[in-house]
């Protein structure tokens, strides 16, 4: 692991605390494009002797990197306190969204079906009894991009009306 972690630290070029310039986006991007193509062209494919053999092979050095920078993306982004409000928001949207969709989806008139993303609404009908409805509630979540899913709650929250024209993602 000690050699995996001296090895990264002799690829990623940083030299100071991250504070998104244009040139450390730049390096940033050239780190990431080198590093995924280390780990692409890292793996081997082996013509396997018996159903336990393994098709795959990659070096044990890059398994421990890879480990490496996931404990960094673990302490520095995920578990970020700085971003402890930003995840609390994101998790009561996803909520609320989850509630609201279920309550529709179990709505037998299918009043307001129309609040559902139109792929979404396609699901519902075609799927009717053969798929759960935390099922396609979970589908429709998270076919939903972050940016979408917020401006879904927004509106359904009476936050930001927009126009009656504009259509609900999807």
């Amino acid at each position: 692991m000690r050699d995996a972690a001296n090895e990264l630290v002799g690829l990623l070029s940083i030299q100071r605390p991250y504070d998104g310039t244009a040139n450390q986006r730049t390096i940033l991007r050239m780190m990431t494009s080198a590093l995924i193509k280390r780990y692409v062209d890292g793996i081997r494919l082996c013509v396997p002797g018996t159903k336990e053999s393994r098709t795959v092979e990659i070096q044990q050095m890059l398994k421990d990197e890879i480990r490496i920078l996931k404990e960094l993306t673990w302490h520095y982004v995920i578990t970020n306190p700085a971003l402890a409000m930003q995840q609390y928001g994101k998790a009561r949207i996803i909520r609320e969204l989850f509630r609201v969709y279920t309550e529709v989806i179990e709505d037998k008139d299918r009043k307001w079906l129309d609040i559902l993303p139109r792929r979404c609404q396609e699901l519902v009908v075609e799927a009717e009894a053969s798929t759960s409805v935390p099922r396609l509630v979970a589908d429709a979540v998270s076919s939903l991009a972050d940016g979408e899913a917020v401006a879904v709650y927004r509106k359904l929250a009476g936050l930001q009306p927009g126009s009656v024209l504009d259509l609900i993602p999807g």
